[in-house]
This record gives C-alpha cells, structure tokens and sequence, in this order.
C-alpha cells in the first residue's frame, strides 16, 4: 500500500511539473519580447503539440552552454524516436486523463542512453567564427538528471575566449517540421540576446565579445516578464496540488 501510495505522488508531481511547465513557456510566449519577431519569422506560432522548446544560452572565456529542454510530451516523442522508449508513449500521455510519464526504470534508461546523447550532440552545435575560420566548439554533456522535466545542459568548449559563435539548433526538427527552439540569454551586451531556430533557419550568429555585467533589474525592464512568470506558475502548481488533494 506505502508503495502505491508513493507512486501516486510521483505520478501528480510529474502533472503538477507538466501542467507548470506548459503555463510558463505560454507565459513566456506572450510576455517575452523574442515573441515580436515571431510573427514575421512564420505564420506558425508554436510546435504541433503545444508551447515551443526554449533553450537559455549563456557564455563564458571559452565555453558556450545551452539548457535546452521541452514540454515532457516532446520529451517522450525524442525517446521513442530514438527507440528507447515504446512507441505511443507521447501519444498516450498526451491523450490520457491523467498525464503519467513513463516509470523511473524507463526514465533512466533514457538519461543514460547513448542514444540521447548523440542525439544531443548534433542538433545542438556551436561554431566559433575567428576571421575567415569557422570551428566547431567540442561537445560536453551534462550528466542528464531527468531529461523528461530537467531537459539537458551541454557545453561547447571553444579553442579561444568566446566573441562571434553560431547556434544550430535542430532538436525536434526530424519529428515534425514545425518545430522550433526559442533561445534566449539576457546578459547585458550579447546580441541579439534571443533567436528563433526554425527547420528552413536552424542557425543563428550570436556575438558574446561586449558583455559586461549579468542585466541589473534595477536599471532595466527586462526582467518583470520573468517575475509574473515565476508567481503565475507557482500559483499554478499550487492549484494542481489543491486538485490532486481532492
């Protein structure tokens, strides 16, 4: 019965992290000002299946790193596309009453695979631009914790300090070509500091050289989106927790 019940508290906090996850990145769709460019970049919003991919990219000496991570039914579509995880499994949580992720078992499977990480490896790419040469940045991944609510954190080493790059991100675009990642970093100086990475333009140049100072929230607005997102999610999760009580 104590197992049973623990289960059941794994399954709603798995909901309760979907539910939340799925309300901020809407929220981060309608108050994130990378949202203006989307309209002329293409007449689709979003993905087939709901708020789009993020990935938060930051940068320093050497080393570009992406934290890049999807809503859990995309999650599970990229693990059975890989064939670590049985087909219908996205299918089948996004069309269940109560949305349940795959057991833990199947879970790690998908963290340790070999599979994901190569996967990783080359949708998300960084290329150093120095002059006239262009070279790829050596791939790190992250031990992968959870990739289903976590998403995955990788490094790009780079052979000198980090100035004009360029980020290709492909994830999900051998899925379905509607697919696209939203990526941002909001330090003071990066430009263009947010991109959109699409199936017809995957890549986008990104120059680090003038950064100064992380953005100071005291001298500039950028920052307010985050908190009404931050308080509209929490009190989200707080209402699934209110449900799954009941």
């Amino acid at each position: 019965m104590s197992r049973a019940m623990s289960r059941d508290r794994q399954d709603a906090r798995r909901a309760q992290m979907s539910f939340s996850f799925r309300a901020l990145l809407a929220l981060v769709l309608l108050l994130s000002p990378a949202t203006l460019i989307v309209p002329y970049a293409t007449p689709a919003l979003a993905h087939p299946f709901g708020p789009p991919p993020t990935a938060v990219v930051s940068a320093a000496g050497n080393t570009v790193t992406i934290q890049w991570r999807a809503a859990i039914d995309d999650m599970l579509a990229i693990g059975e596309r890989l064939g670590v995880l049985p087909p219908g499994t996205a299918e089948g949580y996004r069309e269940a009453a109560v949305q349940v992720a795959p057991p833990a078992a199947a879970e790690e499977t998908l963290d340790r695979s070999p599979e994901l990480a190569e996967y990783l490896q080359q949708r998300l790419t960084v290329t150093q631009h120095d002059g006239q040469d262009s070279i790829r940045c050596d791939f790190e991944l992250v031990p992968v914790v959870s990739f289903l609510t976590e998403g995955a954190v990788t490094r790009h080493h780079c052979p000198k300090p980090v100035a004009t790059v360029t980020l290709n991100i492909t994830m999900l675009h051998d899925i379905h070509e509607a697919y696209r990642t939203f990526a941002i970093d909001r330090t003071e100086g990066v430009k263009p500091g947010q991109s959109v990475h699409t199936v017809t333009a995957p890549a986008a140049e990104w120059e680090f050289g003038a950064v100064t100072t992380p953005n100071d929230t005291s001298s500039t607005g950028g920052w307010w989106p985050l908190i009404a997102i931050l308080m509209l999610g929490a009190a989200a999760a707080l209402a699934v927790r209110r449900r799954s009580r009941t």
